[in-house]
């Protein structure tokens, strides 16, 4: 299917990144651009699985404003086509903005290996001196792979693999902007806490 092809497949460990240019372009994408740079971003940790020590500029995203987010149905189509043996449903959407001198962390959105986040690249405009690239880890920590921040750029991965949202550099004086979609599977339910043995 035509614009279903990823400019880049790469497998770690087992899962699946996949980068996917102008998903959004032109026009649209510098209308999205203009709606997003003002939102209402606060300082907070973006998932819970984020280390305790990291907190980023995020803004959610209700789910009213999602159902008129016409990048949305571009993102599940890829996953469809990237991800076809998993059933999956969205569980949130954000805005994640980062600038030069802030702090970030290594970190895996979900436990289930099925569960996959897609992250938009926002900004309009971006130079590759600016930085700002998605590093993911491989089981033994190693850095390998590398994906630039390019405007109308999606990835989608496995939401289980470790990554990194790396800060811009000194030399780009905006924020790095990224949409992001959590999915995970229909139904799914937390794992059960094994019980506490009280020793009287």
């Amino acid at each position: 299917m035509r614009g279903l092809t990823p400019a880049y497949r790469y497998e770690i460990d087992g899962r699946s990144v996949l980068v996917y240019d102008n998903v959004v372009s032109g026009a649209h994408q510098r209308a999205l651009y203009k709606t997003i740079v003002d939102a209402p971003f606060r300082r907070t940790r973006s998932d819970a699985a984020e280390s305790r020590d990291s907190k980023y500029w995020t803004a959610s995203i209700p789910s009213s404003a999602l159902r008129g987010l016409l990048v949305l149905d571009e993102i599940k189509r890829r996953i469809v086509a990237g991800f076809p043996s998993s059933k999956l449903v969205l569980d949130r959407a954000y805005l994640n903005s980062t600038a030069f001198g802030d702090a970030t962390s290594f970190h895996r959105d979900f436990p289930d290996p099925s569960a996959v986040t897609g992250l938009l690249y926002v900004n309009d405009y971006w130079e590759p001196a600016w930085g700002g690239e998605t590093v993911f880890l491989n089981s033994r920590d190693d850095a390998v792979v590398c994906v630039t921040p390019r405007p109308g750029r999606a990835v989608l991965f496995s939401a289980e693999l470790a990554h990194r949202g790396m800060p811009p550099t000194r030399q780009c004086l905006e924020a790095r902007i990224v949409l992001a979609f959590k999915f995970i599977p229909r139904g799914w339910r937390p794992p059960p806490r094994p019980r506490t043995r009280h020793v009287r």
